[in-house]
């Protein structure tokens, strides 16, 4: 089984207005931009991350619902490759939720598998976990200010 990053949104965006977001943030963020209709139906990006872009309504029982208090939306889903540059992958997903957290203000969290939460936004704060193993100074570099940082976790 792969290691999966989600990045679950409150938004009244569609998913296909996210994509669009996603892309023009990897225009700029990205070696290679993903166009918007592959976010949809899964794009790669040039270090080897698939992604995807999916509305979402979770049951009432999700963790990110009720430990978190999100209702997301919206999910784009990143899913870096077995034979990729491992860093290189992780820059990427850092740049592209990065830089669509700037271009949206909704709540949002960014989880490895419902496992660990790497970065919770609430009210327009943004909190990164404060665990150096999940954010190394070489990715935190990439992270667009403010943030704080702070313990993370779900709920046992």
């Amino acid at each position: 089984m792969s290691i999966s990053y989600h990045l679950e949104l409150a938004t009244t965006l569609s998913a296909a207005e996210v994509a669009r977001t996603l892309h023009s943030v990897s225009s700029n963020t990205l070696e290679s931009p993903v166009p918007a209709d592959s976010a949809l139906a899964g794009g790669v990006t040039a270090a080897g991350v698939w992604l995807r872009v999916v509305e979402v309504d979770p049951k009432p029982w999700n963790v990110v619902v009720t430990d978190l208090g999100i209702k997301p939306t919206v999910m784009a889903v990143f899913e870096p490759g077995k034979t990729g540059d491992v860093d290189r992958q992780r820059a990427d997903i850092v740049r592209l939720v990065s830089g669509l957290l700037t271009h949206l203000a909704d709540d949002a969290v960014l989880h490895q598998d419902h496992q660990t939460i790497w970065l919770l936004r609430r009210a327009g704060t943004l909190v990164v976990n404060d665990r150096d193993d999940v954010w190394p100074p070489e990715l935190l570099a990439l992270l667009t200010p403010p943030y704080e940082r702070g313990e993370l976790s779900f709920a046992d």
